[in-house]
């Protein structure tokens, strides 16, 4: 049996002159695939092609994109690969371009001798192979240690762990639908989002769960689930972005406000469905409830609807407290004691009557805020008392 070659690491050259290319290429082929490209622009394609690419080698002086400018395109594309600049012009403000902008590890003058191109090209590939070393094992730590947390979550409450798979899915499509690369840290946050639940008491939990009202001792024990899971994660390298998206959402949740951040609107969004979701809400009405509640990005809640085969119809559907109710407003869905009796079915039109049994409905245990459809033909002169509630 033949030994299996090892792959040679990939060089990316990088100038408008193919002569220097090709004079580049017999010193470094010895050790390197390389591969060539002759503006800043085709550079990007390969970059493409090649996610692995070790060593970038570039020209500074180029026509259209300049090296330093491709350079910094290429930093935040391929983090990992080592950057050095090939320049005849050694001038202050080229390095301070390539320093700023493309992070360089090291120049080399034109024309560069194979004695100091060989070494350097060597060192950055050392340099490489470190750094890709060490996010490996910052990664399988990650992964170990969040995977260590969600067995937990799934173990001592498996319901929240259901809801927590249920939200990254959520938020793990919306970031594609959005395009954002590099969104891991919004699918984390959505499996931690839910870690803190481990500090609440199981009626709080169940409330908490069906997205009702909090009484002074849940909403104590709510307003500690952030520093719980902060105090948990603190020691996990890498999981700032994380941490700083679940702070929004919970801020978000808090006071009852708009969150912040990209990953907080998603994650606030994904949540606050799968409430409605639990309750037994249609997706439609769910979607409808959303936008009646202005608490999301028009377009992002638009593209979360799309994804799940619905539309926003824009259908009035608010969620008011017994106070805030209105004559002629109809029932969203039915209404229960907390003994299980039916107080009043969906579709039911709110009465004068109604409203004067609304302390025996509290005071029974029916949960608030109720949701109501506003009808097209409501009286104007309501609908200030609606629109504010």
């Amino acid at each position: 049996m033949t030994d299996v070659l090892p792959l040679k690491p990939p060089i990316l050259c990088v100038d408008d002159d193919p002569v220097i290319l090709e004079s580049l290429e017999p010193h470094l082929r010895k050790t390197f695939r390389v591969l060539k490209a002759t503006s800043g622009e085709e550079a990007l394609e390969v970059l493409e092609r090649e996610p692995r690419i070790a060593v970038i080698l570039s020209d500074m002086r180029m026509p259209g994109m300049s090296g330093a400018e491709f350079l910094s395109h290429a930093r935040q594309r391929h983090p990992d690969a080592t950057r050095m600049l090939l320049t005849g012009y050694a001038d202050v403000e080229s390095a301070s371009l390539a320093v700023n902008e493309g992070q360089v590890f090291r120049f080399l003058t034109k024309p560069c001798p194979p004695d100091r191109l060989i070494p350097a090209c060597l060192a950055a590939l050392e340099i490489h192979q470190l750094r890709t070393a060490e996010r490996e094992l910052l990664e399988d730590t990650l992964r170990g240690s969040i995977q260590a947390l969600v067995d937990v979550l799934a173990l001592v409450h498996p319901v929240a762990f259901g809801r927590a798979t249920r939200i990254r899915e959520h938020v793990r499509m919306l970031s594609q639908d959005c395009c954002m690369d590099g969104a891991w840290y919004i699918e984390v946050a959505a499996m931690m989002s839910q870690l803190g639940t481990i500090a609440l008491s199981e009626s709080t939990l169940e409330k908490l769960y069906y997205g009702h009202t909090l009484d002074e001792e849940g909403e104590h024990e709510f307003g500690r689930m952030p520093l719980v899971l902060r105090q948990v994660l603190k020691d996990i390298p890498r999981l700032g972005p994380v941490v700083e998206v679940v702070d929004d959402f919970y801020r978000s949740m808090m006071e009852d406000a708009p969150p912040s951040t990209p990953g907080g609107h998603m994650l606030r969004m994904a949540v606050d469905f799968d409430v409605l979701q639990a309750r037994g809400v249609s997706v439609q009405e769910a979607v409808d409830t959303m936008w009646g509640r202005t608490l999301y990005d028009s377009a992002l809640l638009n593209t979360f609807a799309q994804r799940l085969g619905f539309t926003v119809s824009h259908q009035r559907i608010l969620e008011l407290e017994f106070a805030a109710l209105r004559v002629g407003l109809h029932l969203a869905d039915d209404l229960y004691t907390e003994d299980g009796a039916l107080v009043a079915p969906r579709g039911y039109t709110i009465s004068a009557s109604f409203l004067a049994r609304v302390d025996s409905f509290r005071n029974a245990g029916v949960p608030e805020p109720i949701r109501v459809f506003v009808p097209e033909d409501l009286p104007a002169a309501l609908e200030p008392a609606v629109a504010t509630a």
